[in-house]
């Protein structure tokens, strides 16, 4: 669990934040999720447009476990499409449009000209700044941490970093949105800052005493829950970033422990992997089926399947393709999907609610097509074209589009023989 692996999470007042910082120093790439549908990389050096056309079309693999993980490369979970490639800051930072990051995973991206490969996940801060004169924010980013000091050093090689510390030192304000990986049980998180702050936890707004401290008991059951925090910047505060620390106070502890950056997990990120619950066995009347009449069912209009399905070179491409189910699947897990399409989501084909700047919402499957063009699929299969431009938030949904009933819906004889005809199905 994350929480063994904590790491402490404390700021201290550490440089000015108007301190030039020496770029000789800059030797690492740095590599973040600038969002779910794109990724930042900073190398030491410029990378050549020329290198980029070998990028667009790529797959980032992704698996389970940290990234020092000694099973690097082995057994990927899945694949990320590079959708849309450009470069900034004089070709130093390399911009990568993907498809939506499908979840809480070690992504690991090949980068060009040989320079090796950097692995990146999906923990982290939201922040976003809002200088004291306007009503809409400035700059709107990733952080690595609520350890602002520690985020800055870390992100020293960042020109778009270094011009955000940068604006903190005038009037304004600083929001920091993360989700916190809980311990099991009751819990008492204690927030203390140098200044006066705003928190909501778990949407439930903090009081703040005059020491500038706040605490909350919360029962998350084992969930991440989510920590919003405001905090003021500017000359007031002898040009210094916000000093923060995040701990909490479990059963059993005696002190408070800090929550550390590995606890720290971006507010849109999927959540992990569960392993499969425990598989039911496949019931006795729906055993021994017609494989032909139940492709019939599978491309006609009793099942639909193929309206989002692929069997061969048939259907849809909405949900996974099938041609090899039967050689990935038994028969009962055949049957969950269709029973119970939501207890395990393929994570290439999870579903966001995408929120439009229009007061839209649409709910699908994304895909990223180039640099600023991306296509949501509803259940019904229709497709959407949009604008990154016209989106204000995309998160995931923990519910399948896939319909709900389906298997009550057919009937026993036709959901006999669609079983059939699936667990035949070998990719031959």
């Amino acid at each position: 669990m994350r929480w063994l692996a904590a790491l402490v999470c404390c700021v201290g007042f550490g440089p000015m934040i108007d301190e030039p910082t020496d770029r000789a120093e800059r030797s690492e790439s740095i590599a973040w999720p600038a969002g779910p549908l794109e990724v930042r990389i900073v190398s030491p050096e410029p990378v050549a447009a020329s290198s980029l056309s070998g990028i667009e079309g790529r797959q980032i693999p992704y698996q389970s476990g940290g990234m020092d993980s000694e099973q690097e490369g082995e057994n990927p979970l899945g694949q990320v499409r590079i959708a849309g490639v450009s470069l900034a800051d004089e070709g130093r930072t390399l911009i990568l449009l993907t498809d939506p990051h499908p979840a809480e995973a070690t992504y690991r991206v090949e980068l060009p000209e040989g320079l090796g490969s950097i692995a990146y996940d999906l923990t982290g801060v939201e922040a976003i700044w809002t200088p004291e004169t306007r009503s809409d924010s400035e700059w709107t980013g990733w952080l690595p941490e609520l350890d602002l000091e520690a985020a800055r050093s870390r992100l020293a090689a960042s020109v778009e970093h270094e011009e955000a510390f940068g604006r903190m030192s005038r009037a304004g304000s600083l929001t920091l949105r993360t989700l916190l990986a809980m311990p099991d049980g009751e819990t008492t998180v204690v927030i203390q800052a140098d200044r006066p702050f705003e928190a909501e936890l778990m949407y439930v707004p903090l009081e703040v005493d005059a020491n500038h401290r706040a605490e909350q008991v919360v029962d998350p059951f084992g969930e991440p829950v989510e920590l919003f925090l405001t905090v003021p910047t500017g000359p007031d505060w002898d040009g210094r970033l916000p000093e923060l620390t995040v701990q909490v106070l479990a059963d059993g502890d005696d002190a408070p422990r800090p929550i550390g950056r590995s606890d720290q997990i971006l507010p849109w990120a999927p959540a992990p992997i569960a392993a499969p619950s425990e598989l039911p066995s496949l019931p006795e009347n729906l055993a021994g089926g017609d494989p032909s009449r139940g492709e019939t069912v599978f491309f006609g209009e009793q099942g639909k399947c193929a309206d989002c399905h692929r069997v061969g070179d048939r259907g849809g491409q909405v949900g996974p393709d099938l041609s090899d189910i039967g050689k990935r699947f038994s028969t009962a897990e055949i049957y969950r999907e269709i029973e119970a399409p939501s207890a395990v989501i393929a994570p290439d084909y999870l579903p966001y609610t995408v929120a439009m700047r229009d007061g839209r919402v649409l709910v699908g499957v994304v895909r990223a097509e180039g640099l600023d063009r991306l296509r949501v699929v509803g259940a019904d299969a229709e497709e959407v074209d949009l604008s990154r431009s016209e989106i204000e938030e995309i998160q995931p949904v923990s519910t399948s589009i896939m319909p709900v009933g389906l298997a009550g819906a057919l009937g026993q004889q036709d959901l006999r023989d669609l079983l059939a005809y699936l667990a035949a199905r070998r990719g031959e």
